[in-house]
């Protein structure tokens, strides 16, 4: 199965606003990817916003695990469609920037008996 439709099947439906979104990006690196970084921003920060709103409210670990690694496989995903395509390397910049995130930081915290998540 494209990690595409996997991506889209297994989000969870009370946070789809705070998702990825993974088209978007897809169709940036066939433009011409110019405005790609700004995109990856944009996305960063909209899941740390999540993190600061989910902070407040009392929900369960393996949803919040589950929305984190889909979410960060999206964006790994991307950025190697990124570097394919436009022979680019930016994995090594990407790993750098991410590992200072919150949402990155908060998904390195919780504890890992609840990431049950399959990957494609």
């Amino acid at each position: 199965m494209k990690f595409g439709k996997y991506f889209i099947e297994n989000q969870i439906k009370k946070w789809l606003f705070f998702y990825v979104d993974y088209d978007k990006l897809k169709m940036e690196i066939k433009n011409d990817g110019a405005k790609y970084d700004k995109l990856i921003d944009l996305e960063l920060k909209k899941l740390n916003d999540f993190i600061e709103l989910i902070k407040n409210y009392d929900e369960s670990d393996e949803n919040i695990c589950k929305f984190l690694l889909f979410n960060y496989m999206a964006l790994f995903k991307s950025i190697k469609k990124y570097d394919k395509r436009l022979c680019k390397n930016k994995k090594l910049d990407f790993f750098k920037k991410v590992k200072n995130e919150k949402f990155f930081k908060y998904y390195i915290k919780i504890p890992r008996r609840f990431n049950k998540t399959r990957l494609v």
